[in-house]
């Protein structure tokens, strides 16, 4: 046998030739459909991880647009900068419940007034939608860009 094959796949290989020596037809039908069964790379296992692993990414991108929404609405503009664009990095940290904890600049605008907006933005907003279990598995500490930008009438 190849040394690459685990120890599981060594005791299946040596279960399946057992089997095809067995006197009895229907004992060696049925130790064959189990040694192909449990050999098989795509076990029920690993289908289920696959899938747990699809829904894993699609509860995420689902909360990610539902969080970013839910930032959105709460985002006003500084009263006093209607005619400036900006962008700043904001970190902040959810409990389990979708709470905001603590919130800070990562990256700033330079411009205090567009800063305190960002964080006043995610504060406003607490709660937020409540984190899926596997994101919150992964942690609760988030960075996003907020983005300012001046409307022009069309």
């Amino acid at each position: 046998m190849p040394n690459w094959m685990s120890f599981s796949e060594h005791f299946l290989a040596g279960f399946a030739l057992a089997a095809t020596v067995a006197k009895d037809r229907g004992a060696v039908q049925a130790r064959a459909g189990l040694a192909d069964a449990v050999a098989d790379p795509m076990t029920a296992t690993a289908r289920e991880w696959s899938e747990n692993s699809k829904s894993a990414r699609r509860a995420r991108v689902t909360w990610q647009k539902e969080l970013v929404a839910h930032l959105d609405k709460h985002k006003r503009y500084p009263k006093e900068r209607q005619q400036k664009s900006a962008e700043i990095q904001v970190r902040f940290t959810l409990d389990r419940m979708g709470h905001v904890l603590a919130t800070e600049i990562e990256k700033g605008s330079g411009d205090a007034a567009f800063d305190e907006a960002a964080l006043a933005m995610v504060r406003r907003s607490d709660p937020v939608p409540m984190p899926p279990p596997v994101i919150a598995d992964e942690g609760l500490t988030f960075t996003l860009p907020v983005i300012f930008r001046v409307k022009t009438k069309s």
